[in-house]
């Protein structure tokens, strides 16, 4: 990125190529002997683009970086309604200015009625629109040169290296009638002719974001600089990260009260009628919270999503290049587009369902298999005996995730869905399904299942969880530290970079990949499946939701870190929300009555000892719908959403319709012939009806009676 605002977008993304077999190595100054090579380069050159070739330092690849100027995105930007964000003060002054050119009178928006302020927000905060090239929009758009967060260097910029990206990409997949060079990225990795395609980093940015992350106190989540990630790695990233700081911010809400209790519940053991009281506290607090959580995730992402501009991404998403079928006018818009008929799909949709549910069916019956052989026999399970229980249920359980994971993929893969989103949506679907029998079964048929000993089966249900809890920790610190450091330091020995120097490229092609689709869905799987530990089990040891708190702590911190310093930079995707993930936690924290509801009245003294059995099913049956029913009032009440969110989108659109769109204000006259007024008031009306039928049908009526011969 030079200095030159014509020279916006050298170097921004980089193709790594694999040379024909047999053939032999040009010299690095007389590339392209290739027939794929000539091809791209062409591509490349007809769609507008800059580009410069090399090969690797081993001279068995070849890097092509590619890059565009500022006039050729802009021109991209204008074709796809890129969405920028309008500077404030600018847009502001153009507003009280009035537009006369368009017949746009001066507009000042009201921000107070009776001296309370309408809004948080300004009029003009938080403001995107499409990008235009007239030269009347230009100057609205907010440019590097307005962010004092910029790295050094970058004041010329008028886009982020992020939005350059993003654009870059879209030129080298967008149809060759849309100036686009028309290169099926993916398909051609899958083929093999490309090794890889990475947006580059950005050296001075990440250095300037890595440094703000790492001077942020560890307790403090929620001020880690989001926006600065999310303008470096995308809004998709950037939510990510956000959803996991307010996890560790909701976690410690409850982690203070789950603490107190769980220090009651171990040392308190002269009454146990008091543990269970407290037990029972701290499951209607859980049971609040849950409802509490939902409805402020909600107004969190919908003020991400206003503030970076994704409101509406959904709609305006276009298809993913692995969507396949055939070529025809669109049944909404009449415009080309690929087309898959929603019948074949269905027909995928109803094969996958049954493959899934024969694998959930067979993790059934293996689960309830080993849980049985376990507890055979007369009295409790030898130690030895739970022992085997476990590890064959651990493996078993990894053995499970493994292959169903490869399946769901395939599954997914043959629906062949238009959108990224509608692709994860429904791989997300299958895996959650899944996930949760697979990860919770078994923790149900120990909570479900008579038991003559209710103090043993709340100990077993909490020792299961502190060790889950534990064990994920430190998977999740192995994952975001070791496994970057070993990984890229094997792909360095295979590349010869440990004893020789390498381009800036060829750096980041040796550092991890990241899945833009698979790998966050497993990023979000994994945030899910603690959410539903804490909130479906945690009555049992209410710890877990402060070791939950502890450990999104530590993800935010190392999960950052990994990506700026381990990973390849993620390609910059859109997204205005968690997708099915946030019906996932509505979903468990509506279960959440019924799982810890079992634990307290079932498991607890002096719950536990109702006599008779009927009676202690008919407390806990009461209690769970009572618990169901303050969720449902507390969702209903929060479910508007945040207002001032709703109020700076109607602006948005108003201002999009007026600046942008140049819809003129309505001067439209209308002449009416007015007549005199006239007060005289009749002694009958024109017609009469003898009954309804007849007004009904509409008949005309008859003359009014004379006066003083009607009925009374």
């Amino acid at each position: 990125d030079d200095d030159d605002d014509d020279d916006e977008g050298r170097g921004t993304s980089s193709i790594v190529e694999a040379p024909e077999q047999g053939t032999d190595a040009p010299h690095p100054s007389e590339p392209g002997r290739t027939k794929f090579f000539k091809r791209v380069i062409k591509r490349l050159t007809q769609g507008g683009l800059r580009y410069a070739s090399y090969y690797s330092i081993q001279r068995d690849e070849v890097y092509v970086l590619i890059g565009a100027k500022y006039d050729r995105l802009a021109q991209q930007a204008d074709i796809l309604d890129f969405q920028v964000h309008l500077h404030a003060a600018r847009l502001g002054a153009c507003l009280e200015a009035g537009m006369p050119k368009y017949n746009i009178a001066p507009i000042r928006l009201g921000t107070e009625v009776d001296g309370l302020p309408v809004s948080k927000y300004a009029p003009c905060d938080h403001i995107y629109a499409k990008y235009d090239t007239n030269e009347d929009l230009v100057p609205l758009y907010s440019t590097m040169a307005d962010d004092v967060t910029r790295a050094p260097g970058r004041e010329a910029a008028r886009f982020r290296s992020m939005q350059r990206i993003k654009l870059v990409t879209n030129i080298l997949q967008a149809s060759r009638r849309y100036g686009g060079c028309e290169m099926p990225l993916q398909k051609r990795i899958l083929q093999g002719k490309l090794l890889a395609f990475l947006p580059l980093h950005d050296g001075p940015e990440l250095a300037k974001l890595t440094a703000h992350w790492k001077e942020t106190p560890f307790h403090r989540v929620a001020s880690y600089p989001f926006d600065e990630y999310k303008d470096y790695f995308g809004e998709a990233a950037g939510l990510y990260m956000r959803f996991v700081a307010f996890n560790a911010e909701m976690f410690a809400w409850l982690g203070v009260p789950g603490c107190v209790a769980f220090v009651v519940v171990e040392v308190e053991t002269s009454s146990r009628a008091a543990v269970g009281i407290v037990r029972a506290a701290y499951v209607v607090g859980l049971v609040i919270w849950c409802a509490v959580y939902s409805a402020l995730w909600r107004r969190v992402q919908q003020q991400a999503a206003l503030k970076w501009g994704t409101t509406g991404f959904e709609q305006q998403e276009h298809q993913r290049p692995q969507h396949k079928g055939p070529v025809v006018n669109s049944p909404i818009t009449g415009a080309s587009e690929t087309y898959y008929h929603p019948r074949k799909r269905r027909a995928q949709v109803w094969l996958g369902a049954a493959v899934s549910v024969v694998i959930v069916a067979i993790d059934v019956v293996f689960i309830v298999a080993v849980t049985l052989w376990r507890d055979a026999g007369s009295g409790d399970p030898s130690p030895a005996k739970a022992n085997a229980a476990a590890a064959i249920l651990s493996i078993g359980i990894q053995v499970f995730t493994f292959v169903y994971k490869a399946v769901a993929k395939k599954l997914t893969d043959a629906e062949n869905w238009r959108t990224e989103t509608e692709y994860a949506d429904q791989l997300v679907l299958k895996t959650v399904i899944f996930n949760f029998i697979n990860s919770y079964f078994a923790l149900l048929l120990t909570l479900f299942k008579p038991c003559a000993r209710p103090d043993r089966c709340v100990a077993l249900m909490r020792t299961n969880l502190l060790y889950i809890f534990v064990l994920a920790m430190l998977v999740n610190v192995g994952v975001s530290t070791l496994l970057p450091k070993l990984a890229r330091w094997y792909a360095l020995y295979t590349e010869g970079g440990l004893s020789a120097s390498m381009s800036a490229a060829e750096w980041q092609y040796v550092l991890l990949e990241y899945d833009e689709t698979l790998d966050a869905i497993q990023a979000y799987m994994a945030s899910a499946l603690q959410f539903g530990y804490v909130a479906l089990f945690s009555g049992a040891a209410p710890i877990v939701s402060l070791l939950a708190a502890g450990a999104n702590a530590l993800l935010v911190r190392l999960e950052g870190l990994k990506y700026m310093t381990g990973f390849r930079r993620i390609e910059p995707r859109g997204a205005e929300d968690i997708g099915k993930f946030e019906a996932v936690a509505t979903v468990l924290g509506v279960l959440a009555p019924i799982t810890n509801g079992a634990i307290v009245i079932n498991l607890s003294r002096p719950f536990a000892t109702i006599d008779p059995l009927s009676q202690q099913r008919y407390v806990y049956v009461v209690s769970a719908l009572v618990a169901i029913v303050v969720q449902v009032i507390i969702r209903a009440a929060t479910a508007s959403g945040d207002p001032d969110v709703q109020m700076q989108l109607d602006r948005q659109e108003f201002i999009r319709d007026k600046v942008i769109k140049h819809v003129a204000d309505e001067e439209e006259l209308l002449t009416i012939d007015a007549g005199t007024a006239d007060f005289q008031i009749d002694e009958r009306a024109d017609a009469y009806f003898d009954d309804l039928t007849s007004v009904i049908a509409g008949g005309r009526g008859h003359a009014p009676p004379p006066v003083g011969t009607e009925a009374v």
